[in-house]
């Protein structure tokens, strides 16, 4: 390859590598002018857990990015190993969530029962 060709491509890598980070900025746009404590507030609890894992992960992504660039070798950085816990909550919070499943709350209906027989007969139990 000549010195002319691999430069045009060096370019092309960088546009695309500025046209992803745009696209990166647009979608954080929403989260940058709120505080995380007003985004908080405005979601279910689970809609939280995933707002803070997904911001979590991103942070790491774009800092594991940051690193790469400094020419830094990442495959034993701490940074890796972040990403892949952030991932686990990520992949705990899906499992936690997917649809049709409910936590089911189960009643003892005998323990129910002997608890209204004995509140209504007014039986003191001896002290």
């Amino acid at each position: 390859m000549s010195e002319n060709a691999e430069l045009v491509e060096l370019l092309e890598q960088l546009n695309s590598i500025s046209d992803q980070l745009t696209d990166v900025e647009t979608h954080m746009d929403p989260l940058v002018l709120k505080s995380l404590s007003d985004l908080s507030e405005e979601c279910s609890h689970v809609d939280r857990a995933k707002l803070h894992a997904a911001l979590a992960y991103t942070l790491h992504t774009l800092y594991f990015m940051y690193v790469k660039t400094q020419g830094v070798n990442v495959s034993s950085h701490p940074v890796k190993k972040e990403l892949a816990r952030v991932k686990q909550y990520i992949e705990k919070i899906s499992a936690a969530t997917k649809s049709g499943q409910k936590p089911k709350q189960r009643i003892d209906q005998a323990a129910a029962a002997r608890f209204v027989r004995h509140a209504l007969s007014g039986e003191e139990t001896g002290k």
